[in-house]
């Protein structure tokens, strides 16, 4: 608490009122001649930078205006990081990501990634549900929320923007989106191999190799990744580790050049993905449904588990893509076309209790869900002054449960559902400089949505017949208005005003129209958002970006879940999928990397946000059930309506702070680097009442390494967690249970690479 109390004191203070224009007076002061940064096409950096790693925030390249800028020149709240970086930090998927990205937080609903950027995150999960947070893979849209927790072997960088990008990203990013670039072949042999070990027998091994086939036509790339623990989680009955991790994934890229003006990748990818650590759990004060069974072994701690299924699931995905990038005079086309299909097996034990000779409450979720995508943009130099991107895209998939089987001792349900989706839109962004410090951006995007819902319901073990429910279509414009102006060559100050939206979504689980008649959706959500910052390097030392934002969040989807029947000891815990009316989220980000001399580096990144429900009169909350007296009977929850209108919105934490140190020098005849990564962040809800939150916490990532001159090779140790905090994963709050998983606890290992 003392980092968060002396932080938010002098950061709200400082930024609420003078932050942004005070860098901007002291730049103006300081002139260009203070600009260090290389200017070569593509973002080269000085020899200055070059010797931090990359670690300079104006010198990454990203494509978040789908084009390659230097991160400093582009007017949007944007957090880069290279693979490099992602290494040095131990960050090997995209759930780590929360501890380097202010505003970012990736959490998980049963076994599903749900990111939330500034507040702005979804619970629903259900396949064909889509996340209001947009990843795209190496350009594609990834339109299942069941696969989105992404190995990086083979990362290139990671750009996650913040805020909507309603324009040229488009379709459900209403709290902005994540882009994960992986690497792409080369005419020169070039390679690398990593091979890690850890406590919970951890064994990590990751490559990736490119060669040339062709000299300056043709080349491959190859990319691989294995892993493999025992789980850290405990079963209480049998004593034995059951939430072992496993993870495969191979990726290939074929570049073909026939011409200066032609450029093709083709991709191809495979992966298998284990991770029973959010199938098992345990109940919050050891409160659950499966209290009322005779017997029954309940835990009420992290990393001790008990469940009447020995439970086995997966994430499985495959997965084309098709890239073609063709100069044409003052311009460029780039086509994308992607297709993906995911599998998901996720057993879930929603009473967390061993209940002999019963199966308590269980879920068994068989999903699957195919999309294909198709983009084109035409990106024009006008003039001298005047740049336009114009495009056009359109998805085509659907997302269900093949079945998906809810069973407790006296109920069993099979429901099969399938949503499918189809989404037209045409875009186009114009970027004018005025004069030569003063830049506008003005955007628009049209978007078409349809949907519909075909569902059934029967016994356990029957294969119900899919009946039409019903479909629904939207429509939507949203608006980008950007003003720029550069203060110096390195520095510039903008303003921002845009929309996103979200499209509309069936319940997937319903198998009826609902009790008044109407169709079992949510309508679509929309947020207006204003935003102003600041990016630029300060002195020869300090990068800074910083952005104040305020957002209009309006017809929030949220879901709950209630038991059918109600009041039931063995009753079926179903979700509930509605429109909160709004919201209103106003904050603050900063991100600064600061050198010292040759050795020593400080990365830091700040988010302060007030996320409020500001009209949500009907909220669907659970709370415990009580006896006469009004005392918890451990015995699982109510549904009730609760009026959480002026309550922070779910994980939305007030306050976080990242910070990593990075100290580098020669020693031995090598490279030495000690680098830690310190997070903290203030408690946050994970339910509307703010009955169940994540209390404030700190956690501390470390890594020392040691590469011989001249060598290709890097020794390194690391620790995760240091501090071994016990966190919350995710949640799977009901009628049946408070029911949490726990994220891992404290981690160790060691850790040898090479690169040639």
């Amino acid at each position: 608490m003392w980092i968060e109390r002396g932080v938010v004191l002098v950061v709200a203070s400082t930024l609420g009122t003078t932050f942004i224009p005070g860098i901007a007076f002291a730049q103006a002061s300081l002139g260009p001649a203070q600009d260090v940064a290389g200017t070569a096409e593509g973002g080269g950096a000085s020899g200055d930078d070059s010797s931090m790693d990359g670690n300079s925030v104006g010198e990454i390249v990203v494509t978040a205006q789908r084009r390659s800028e230097k991160l400093r020149d582009v007017p949007i709240s944007i957090t880069a990081m290279t693979g490099d970086q992602l290494q040095q930090q131990g960050i090997t998927d995209s759930m780590a990501l929360t501890t380097t990205t202010p505003g970012l937080k990736m959490d998980k609903v049963g076994g599903f990634a749900v990111p939330a950027i500034r507040g702005i995150s979804t619970a629903y999960t259900a396949p064909g549900g889509d996340i209001n947070v947009a990843i795209y893979l190496d350009g594609i849209y990834q339109a299942s929320s069941n696969s989105n927790t992404f190995d990086l072997p083979d990362v290139e960088r990671v750009e996650v923007l913040k805020g909507p990008q309603g324009t040229l990203f488009g379709r459900n990013a209403t709290g902005g989106a994540i882009q994960i670039i992986t690497r792409e072949p080369s005419y020169t042999l070039s390679g690398s191999l990593t091979a890690s070990y850890g406590n919970l027998d951890d064994k990590i091994l990751k490559g990736f190799v490119s060669v040339p086939i062709i000299d300056d036509h043709i080349a491959l790339s190859i990319a691989g990744y294995y892993r493999h623990n025992d789980g850290y989680n405990i079963d209480l009955v049998t004593g034995d580790k059951v939430s072992p991790l496993k993870s495969h994934l191979v990726r290939s890229k074929l570049l073909l050049e026939p011409s200066d003006a032609i450029k093709v990748i083709l991709t191809g990818f495979y992966s298998k993905r284990s991770d029973a650590s959010t199938a098992y759990g345990y109940a919050l004060n050891g409160n659950t449904i499966g209290n009322l069974f005779p017997g029954s072994v309940i835990s009420s701690a992290p990393y001790r588990v008990a469940s009447s299924q020995r439970m086995k699931g997966y994430i499985e995905s495959y997965g084309f893509s098709g890239r073609i990038e063709a100069e044409l005079g003052s311009g460029k086309v780039t086509a994308l076309s992607g297709y993906t299909h995911n599998v998901v097996v996720q057993p879930a034990d929603t009473d967390f209790g061993f209940n002999p000779g019963s199966f308590g409450v269980y879920y068994d979720t068989r999903a699957q869900d195919k999309a294909f995508s198709q983009e084109i943009n035409y990106a024009i130099l006008l003039s001298d002054r005047v740049n336009l991107v114009i495009g056009g895209f359109f998805i085509d998939g659907y997302g269900g449960y093949l079945p998906l089987s809810v069973l407790s001792d006296s109920n069993k349900v099979t429901i099969r559902g399938k949503q499918s989706f189809r989404a037209y839109a045409g875009f186009g962004e114009i970027y004018f400089d005025l004069t030569e410090r003063f830049h506008f951006i003005g955007g628009l995007r049209y978007s078409s949505e349809k949907r519909s819902l075909r569902n059934g319901a029967g016994g356990y073990g029957t294969t119900p017949v899919l009946h039409y429910i019903g479909e629904r279509s939207w429509n939507s414009l949203t608006p980008r208005a950007t003003a720029k102006y550069d203060l110096t060559p390195a520095s510039n100050v903008y303003v921002s005003y845009s929309k996103g939206f979200k499209s509309g979504v069936f319940n997937t689980t319903a198998t009826t129209l609902q009790s008044d008649g109407s169709l079992p959706l949510a309508n679509p959500e929309k947020v207006e958002a204003y935003e102003i910052g600041y990016k630029g390097r300060v002195t020869s030392g300090l990068d800074v970006t910083a952005a104040a934002f305020l957002y209009n969040y309006s017809d929030v989807q949220v879901t709950a879940y209630t038991c059918v029947p109600a009041g039931s000891p063995n009753c079926l815990p179903l979700s509930i999928l509605q429109n909160a009316a709004s919201a209103r989220i106003k904050g603050i980000d900063l991100d600064a990397t600061l050198r010292l001399g040759a050795h020593f580096s400080l990365r830091t990144g700040i988010s302060v946000l007030d996320a409020k429900y500001s009209d949500f009169p009907n909220a669907q909350v659970s709370i415990p059930k009580t006896d006469a007296n009004g005392v918890p009977t451990n015995t699982g929850n109510l549904s009730v309506p609760f009026d959480a209108t002026g309550y922070q919105m779910i994980r939305a934490p007030k306050f976080t702070i990242t910070a990593t140190p990075t100290y580098t020098t020669q020693l031995g005849g090598g490279k030495f680097q000690a680098l830690a990564t310190i997070y903290h962040t203030s408690s946050f809800p994970y339910t509307f009442n703010g009955r169940i939150r994540q209390k404030s916490y700190e956690t501390i990532d470390a890594r020392l390494s040691w590469s011989p001159n001249n060598s290709g090779l890097t020794f390194a140790v690391f620790g995760r967690n240091l501090t071994d905090e016990d966190t919350i994963l995710a949640t799977f709050i009901s009628d049946s249970s408070d029911g949490l998983s726990a994220a891992p606890p404290r981690t160790y290992g060691a850790e040898v690479s090479f690169k040639f």
